[in-house]
């Protein structure tokens, strides 16, 4: 069996900016906790969403994808769209999708491990080239 040693798990924040002073604090309740810089502060009036839905992309500002391992490795980044992002924001998104990345990957594992089980006993033939006709 292949040992898999690094899941690059890939984050997307997608950034809003609220069209009145108001909407800044009324986040969707999917979008970032307090703990991940969701709550928008005097500088930073930008409503952050993972996995935001196709309407919510529509009216993004910029779309950031990080990608992520259990491990704390940030292998890659991308900055999609116009709008500026603070550096600070970037580097506080970077560090939630490397949290992500770790839950994510527990629980694939897990995944794969009641897969195993289910499947114990099973027996599967070695693949190759013959076929039969």
């Amino acid at each position: 069996a292949l040992g898999v040693l690094r899941v690059p798990i890939t984050i997307t924040f997608t950034f809003i900016q609220p069209t009145s002073p108001d909407a800044a604090s009324s986040a969707p309740s999917d979008s970032m906790d307090d703990e991940a810089a969701a709550t928008p502060t005097a500088i930073d009036q930008q409503l952050i969403l993972l996995d935001a839905t196709p309407l919510e992309e529509s009216v993004s500002v910029a779309r950031l994808s990080v990608t992520a391992t259990a491990q704390g490795e940030v292998v890659g980044i991308s900055l999609l769209g116009g709008g500026p992002v603070e550096a600070v924001l970037l580097l506080r998104c970077a560090e939630l999708a490397v949290r992500k990345a770790g839950e994510l990957t527990g629980w694939l594992r897990g995944e794969v491990d009641r897969d195993l089980e289910r499947r114990d006993g099973i027996v599967v033939r070695e693949g190759g080239a013959e076929n039969e006709r």
